[in-house]
């Protein structure tokens, strides 16, 4: 016995010697990979300029791809700044060329020691004895995301949105941890006037494999929405929760990120699913797949439109030499655009009154399916303009062509956060399978609606206490304005009414309530290095001055939506 408890304890020192070693020999190896990794990392930094980033050499990913952050210079106050999530706080290692050492704050550093700087101001000291202020700034509670582009440079992609980039990605959870990492088949940009008129600009990222993303889904295609123009930084998110308190069918989900590319920080940013039709999505037939298996010679983004003008419509635009399936009649994603955009579409029309009509997808039909879909909407359109609802040719009342259920859904949607879009772009339609009707949806960029301060039609939109989507309003687009014209039947009226009282009020007391500030105050830390980085809130440099102004701007949208709710109460009892 005594023989046999000797023998087991010998056994088990062999056994907690053979893990020391062989931690021993994993660390020593790690300090030699990551020995080579900064020596290259060094190496393409411009050997002009003294730079510094922060790296973390604890995630590990299949595509060998780190977390980088790069300081950012401040022209204006002439400081570095480091915007960091907390939660990686202690697991950096520091990065520079030119020196073989520098001090922070007294401490002398080699490059890939480890070193826990605390949020706030530091000292950076040169071997010239040259001081550089850096600014340190935490957030909390929020994902991060890190871009490697393949190029390195976001020149060309900023320049237009027909340029793309190959890269890799790495999605870190709020905690920390890794959620998801591979290669990205493109990242360009997107979107219209964000991207035109704003620095901080939206992109569309496509990874190579389909993906679980947080809580999101699984696909391939993500967007990044910049939401420059909303210093509150959350009008895009209350409105899908207002989509979800109106039951919309399908409701683009979305979360929040610090986005980082190529070691850049560059704000904060909507995670967001893509407007499409998959199964994890708009859950409807797929003719664009079905499309493309009928085409697999053909390259769609290659292939370019004819566009004529026919009896009855102002134009339709096709693609010719494709071959289609015996069934046209379901599987479209339309969207009611402005004139300038619909033109940089393959497919569409436009109607009879003016109406640009995009279809979006299939991204490419033929003249057959062009002509279905726009034959359709132009017999739509005729009834919803009649004066008693039915169209004169076919005898089919406007809601034999229109799911009302969704409309009405869209319709509250629209009016509650008084959307300066409405009607106008980013109205998107989509024909399922069964039931051959256009159905409404799915909701896409609020960032101007919950009481912006545009004007249109001499309705202001700051104002909570008048009705807009409903109204008469010229948009230099089309003759009609389609929301218009819907809230003019009763049947319509009465159902939109109904729906709100009886399932939407609630939800959006909710959002007023709870929500809206649930959501500020979680994005508040990220909003502030935001703020600094894309000078979003104030000319000022001041965190206080911007958490004060930041905190005014989602103060006014929680008073919007309760002036609001107290108005439709009123105006719809």
């Amino acid at each position: 016995m005594y023989y046999s408890n000797r023998k087991k304890l010998l056994l088990a020192g062999i056994t907690v010697l053979f893990f020391f070693l062989s931690l021993c020999l994993f660390r020593f190896v790690e300090r030699i990979q990551t020995k080579q990794y900064l020596a290259e990392k060094i190496e393409l930094i411009n050997e002009e300029e003294f730079q510094i980033m922060l790296w973390d050499s604890s995630v590990k990913t299949d595509t060998y791809q780190s977390v980088e952050i790069n300081w950012w210079f401040h022209e204006e106050n002439g400081a570095y700044y480091f915007f960091v999530p907390k939660v990686l706080s202690d697991r950096l290692c520091y990065v520079f060329n030119q020196y073989e050492s520098i001090w922070i704050d007294g401490e002398e550093m080699f490059p890939g020691d480890a070193f826990q700087m605390q949020e706030g101001y530091h000292e950076i000291c040169l071997p010239t004895g040259e001081i550089i202020p850096v600014e340190v700034m935490f957030s909390e509670n929020i994902n991060s995301m890190y871009i490697q582009t393949d190029l390195g440079d976001l020149t060309g992609i900023h320049e237009s949105k027909q340029n793309f980039d190959t890269g890799s990605y790495i999605l870190l959870d709020s905690e920390g941890s890794v959620n998801c990492n591979g290669r990205l088949s493109s990242i360009k940009g997107r979107g219209n006037v964000t991207f035109d008129g704003s620095d901080k600009k939206p992109y569309s990222i496509r990874m190579e494999e389909k993906t679980a993303v947080l809580d999101l889904g699984i696909a391939k295609g993500w967007t990044l929405l910049a939401n420059a123009f909303d210093e509150s930084l959350v009008r895009n998110y209350l409105a899908t929760e207002l989509a979800k308190a109106a039951n919309m069918e399908y409701v683009p989900d979305m979360d929040y990120v610090d986005l980082y590319i190529n070691g850049e920080y560059m704000g904060n940013y909507l995670l967001a699913e893509k407007v499409e039709i998959s199964e994890e999505r708009l859950n409807i037939r797929n003719l664009e797949e079905e499309m493309e298996n009928l085409n697999p010679d053909l390259d769609f983004d290659m292939m370019m439109p004819i566009e004529e003008e026919m009896d009855g419509f102002e134009a339709v635009k096709w693609v010719e030499g494709l071959q289609t399936p015996q069934d046209i009649s379901s599987g479209y994603l339309v969207e009611l655009d402005m004139t300038y955009r619909y033109y940089e579409e393959k497919s569409g029309f436009i109607s009879a009154r003016k109406q640009p009509v995009a279809i979006k997808s299939p991204q490419c039909v033929s003249f057959e399916q062009a002509y279905y879909v726009a034959n359709m909407y132009q017999e739509m359109e005729d009834a919803l303009c009649s004066d008693n609802g039915y169209n004169e040719e076919t005898g089919l009342y406007y809601s034999d062509y229109l799911d009302m259920n969704s409309f009405a859904q869209k319709y509250l949607v629209e009016e509650i956060c008084k959307n300066l879009d409405a009607a106008l772009t980013s109205f998107y339609m989509y024909i399922p399978e069964g039931n051959i009707k256009f159905h409404a949806g799915p909701i896409w960029d609020y960032d101007r609606g919950f009481g912006t301060w545009f004007e249109r039609g001499g309705i202001k939109l700051d104002d909570p206490s008048t009705l807009y989507v409903s109204e008469n309003i010229y948009f230099e687009e089309a003759d009609i304005n389609f929301f218009y014209q819907l809230c003019q039947q009763e049947d319509f009226q009465k159902l939109y009414k109904n729906m709100y009282f009886d399932k939407v009020r609630a939800g959006v007391v909710e959002i007023a309530e709870v929500t809206s500030m649930e959501v500020a105050k979680r994005i508040e830390s990220s909003a502030m290095m935001d703020a600094i980085r894309c000078n979003s809130l104030s000319d000022e440099t001041d965190v206080e001055e911007n958490r004060e102004a930041f905190w005014q701007y989602n103060s006014d949208i929680q008073e919007f939506i309760a002036k609001r709710i107290q108005f439709l109460d009123e105006e719809w009892k």
